[in-house]
């Protein structure tokens, strides 16, 4: 049996240009969207997250303004609240977070990161030493 051999992980940069079809992300009913939990885990170091997605064999960086959406999209959220989340972080102009956060989710997105609706199966991110 030839067994298909794991390629190199591929490195993105999650930086945040302006984008807006962070909506395609978002439960039609709710209005949320959340951080997909199987197969993928994240670790703070030095500021920045690392992201691995276990089913791509992919891996991201964050800044620490993407650690705090990370940790907000652990439960299901909206745009304006992740926009929240970062005006309350930062104290940036809401316009601003607003760019930002559709960036972000549009990065994720576009990585299969997201989930619209459905039940957590545990929490992702990994304290030191737990993985």
């Amino acid at each position: 049996m030839m067994m298909a051999r794991p390629h190199a992980p591929d490195v993105a940069h999650l930086s945040l240009p302006f984008r807006t079809r962070a909506d395609r992300c978002v439960d039609d009913r709710t209005g949320t969207m959340k951080l997909r939990v199987d197969d993928i885990t994240w670790r703070e170091i030095d500021g920045e997250l690392v992201i691995l997605d276990l089913r791509s064999s992919t891996y991201l960086t964050a800044n620490g303004s993407g650690s705090v959406l990370m940790r907000e999209l652990t439960e299901e959220r909206s745009l304006p609240e992740l926009a929240q989340a970062l005006v309350d972080a930062y104290g940036i102009p809401a316009a601003r977070a607003k760019r930002d956060v559709a960036a972000f989710v549009d990065t994720l997105g576009d990585h299969r990161l997201l989930e619209r609706s459905g039940a957590r199966h545990g929490d992702p991110v990994a304290g030191p030493g737990d993985r």
